[in-house]
């Protein structure tokens, strides 16, 4: 079993409010999925949440984007659509995740 761990800066992400709405109250949403959180070295059983890796979403804005039913897309910074990218392995499998109507 893995261990996670956030780092300093994502969870200084809390502090920013909901990227959509603005609500105070967020929680912090994978980008592509928690599958991609990486070990900082090599065999390591810890894996680290980068700041990168997540953004600040209401939980209403965050089930709606796990349902695949909100584009994500214009609210990422573009370390978080480089992230998605190399996370996805291509653009087009990061849209597909990120962005329900550019797969459509």
């Amino acid at each position: 079993m893995k261990t996670r761990k956030w780092s300093d800066e994502a969870n200084e992400k809390r502090y920013e409010g909901c990227r959509v709405c603005g609500a105070i109250f967020v929680e912090l949403a994978h980008v592509t999925g928690r599958i991609h959180d990486r070990p900082r070295t090599h065999g390591s059983k810890t894996v680290y949440v980068e700041p990168e890796s997540v953004v600040p979403l209401c939980p209403e804005h965050h089930s709606l984007f796990d349902a695949h039913r909100f584009d994500l897309l214009p609210y990422l910074h573009l370390d978080e659509e480089i992230r998605a990218i190399e996370d996805a392995g291509s653009i087009g499998l990061a849209l597909n995740r990120i962005s329900p109507k550019a797969a459509a």
